[in-house]
């Protein structure tokens, strides 16, 4: 009998030990979030890390307002000035909202920081009619710079996110156009401020924002968002070391959305780790310049934040070495920048590194008719293909 049980125990050890092992809190365990629509994308590429109804349409309230504020800092320079018109004085406000008067004016930064910290619906409005002239121009504005991002299954009709049945988007095109707005510093300051001072022409107003959200490890940004229709809505942006990741929740609640964005935190940094996409020492074409043959080389290993592996990302070889008349003059330089490698993911350049001279090279008067060549179609020794276009 005795016998009998260690062989029993030995076989089940056997069995256990090859079985694939799937923890509740594992990497590879999808999470169990409470909003009804949500989405984790890699900032750098946009690839999809999670998604629950990610691409089903839902009204997006404040949330809105990142778009309002990338196209606040595309289309305006810092000295610029938005005028509070009667208009937009009737634009329903909260609570905590400034109460602005006809006539006030703002500068462009002074209006992101009440933009994101305040949420104030009156400015938004004002926003519109300052870029555009009147709010269904700036929206039509909205949508056209929303599906340049990606994000094409949006239609926004006001610069603020109040309730109207049209007003709807995605958790994934909400995360696409934050990818974007994460590219300009002040943005990404006013979206992560829980407490400033705003300067207007006629006040001085101190602002604050309370919410858990704030305090989460990883925290970089976060816009919020709430009305009745919407329910509770949330675009945050987390860090750890070099991986960024942007978290979309749409129809949640305000307790449950902060436990959602810590699991979506730990599965997507979990699955997600830097791979090296192209390597440097083992990349080394020869490109054509004025009919001589010049050895080139990645400046540095290119490295791109992903959970897929390196043949998922298409390489491009872009070559532009200098004028004529500079070559004939000095020559290549070694280390000197003779185009660039870019990396594509889903058709979207995601990232680029210089491509240098390997050493010094001369060339004499007889290669001034000689047109630049161009490289076409060097293989790489990791089998991807480096294209000229």
């Amino acid at each position: 009998m005795k016998r009998v049980l260690i062989l029993f125990c030995s076989i089940v050890f056997s069995a256990c030990a090859i079985l694939p092992l799937r923890t509740v809190n594992g990497a590879d365990a999808k999470p169990t979030v409470y909003s009804n629509k949500a989405i984790t994308i890699v900032a750098e590429t946009g690839e999809v890390i999670y998604s629950k109804n990610g691409t089903i349409r839902d009204f997006p309230a404040s949330t809105t307002k990142v778009l309002t504020g990338l196209l606040l800092i595309e289309k305006l320079k810092p000295t610029d000035t938005i005028t509070m018109s009667k208009k937009s004085l009737q634009e329903e406000i909260n609570n905590n909202q400034i109460v602005f008067k006809e006539g006030e004016r703002i500068t462009r930064d002074e209006a992101i920081k009440i933009l994101m910290v305040n949420s104030n619906n009156n400015l938004a409005y004002a926003i519109g009619e300052r870029i555009s002239g009147s709010i269904s121009k700036f929206a039509a504005l909205m949508n056209t710079r929303a599906r340049e991002l990606g994000a094409k299954n949006s239609t926004f009709v006001n610069a603020s996110g109040l309730p109207n049945a049209q007003h709807q988007t995605t958790a994934y095109d909400l995360a696409m156009i934050t990818r974007e707005a994460i590219k300009h510093p002040l943005l990404v300051k006013a979206m992560s401020t829980t407490k400033t001072y705003v300067q207007t022409s006629r006040q001085r107003v101190l602002l604050t924002k309370d919410s858990p959200v704030y305090n989460k490890p990883y925290f970089m940004a976060a816009k919020t968002g709430y009305t009745g229709a919407s329910k509770h809505t949330l675009v945050q942006v987390s860090k750890k070391n070099n991986i960024t990741l942007i978290h979309v929740v749409l129809r949640s609640s305000k307790d449950k959305y902060v436990k959602d964005m810590k699991l979506l935190d730990a599965y997507g940094f979990g699955k997600v780790k830097m791979v090296k996409v192209v390597d440097q020492n083992s990349w080394k074409p020869k490109l054509s310049v004025l009919d001589q043959q010049v050895e080139a080389k990645l400046k540095q290993d290119i490295y791109i934040p992903t959970a897929l592996p390196p043949s998922q990302f298409k390489t491009k070889m872009v070559q532009n070495p200098p004028n004529n008349n500079d070559l004939l003059r000095n020559g290549i330089f070694p280390l000197q920048k003779l185009g660039q490698v870019e990396i594509y993911y889903a058709n979207r350049k995601v990232k680029e590194s210089a491509v240098v001279s390997s050493k010094r090279y001369s060339f004499d008067d007889t290669a001034v008719a000689v047109a630049l060549k161009v490289l076409h179609n060097v293989q790489l020794n990791e089998g991807l293909t480096l294209t000229h276009f």
